[in-house]
């Protein structure tokens, strides 16, 4: 009986304070665009986690950029020289910031989050590595090599950062040997290179090889110590940019 005159009171006061206009009843079209725009939200951090991930996996699988580590410890330099952790931690952001908007979402009362968090993920790599072998990635590749303001906000997410040598790796086709001074040209440019513990000629090193290599930057040189001859299935997206700084 007290639960019931409680209960009644309560309800006495709800209507009262919305008969007196302190309690607003919400539209329902305002209630469903507000969800509308909740979803859309969501889902479009999901898309765009999705399409940078694509990005790093395309950028990865085209450059070859893993094969720095076929010259051992030496090689991880080169390679996170050459790795674009700016698209790396942007996914993560933006991952980040999805799995907590779906937090706040009415669904996530429905099912535990952590399983809603491995459905999204889920969602986000397996859309990532559909988009990776797409025609679209090579369009945005394209884009990014554009002397416009597209082109210059895409080329971060693709490794590209022209003008700039590199410290530890190189890449590019062979110009000239001299001696032990071979003249490159790579993605960043023409680049003068002197080896430093390899003696002699290799019968690989000629004129027009698509070479990898590592070392170390000496002023406006490279001393390069080690390197690999790229086979003309790899490395697609190094290769067109080289051929376009030419």
């Amino acid at each position: 009986m007290a639960m019931e005159q409680n209960n009644n009171t309560i309800e006495s006061r709800v209507m009262e304070n919305i008969a007196s206009g302190r309690v607003k009843l919400r539209s329902r079209y305002l209630f469903l665009a507000e969800r509308v725009a909740f979803g859309s939200a969501i889902l479009f951090g999901a898309l765009a986690a999705a399409l940078i991930f694509s990005l790093i996996f395309f950028y990865v699988r085209e450059t070859e950029t893993l094969r720095f580590f076929v010259f051992g410890r030496a090689g991880l330099y080169a390679f996170l020289e050459s790795f674009p952790f700016g698209s790396v931690i942007a996914f993560v952001i933006l991952s980040f910031v999805t799995a907590l908007l779906l937090r706040r979402a009415d669904v996530s009362y429905r099912k535990p989050f952590v399983i809603l968090v491995g459905v999204l993920l889920f969602f986000i790599v397996g859309t990532g590595f559909v988009l990776a072998k797409t025609r679209a990635m090579d369009m945005l590749e394209h884009v990014s090599r554009q002397e416009n303001f597209t082109g210059h906000m895409m080329r971060p997410f693709f490794g590209q950062r022209k003008g700039v040598m590199r410290n530890y790796g190189v890449v590019g086709r062979v110009i000239k040997i001299d001696g032990d001074e071979i003249l490159m040209q790579t993605p960043e440019g023409t680049r003068e290179l002197r080896f430093t513990q390899l003696h002699g000629r290799a019968a690989d090193l000629v004129p027009g090889a698509f070479i990898m290599g590592i070392g170390a930057r000496d002023g406006g040189q490279f001393r390069m110590k080690q390197y690999r001859v790229v086979p003309e299935d790899e490395a697609w997206m190094m290769r067109r940019r080289v051929h376009e700084m030419k």
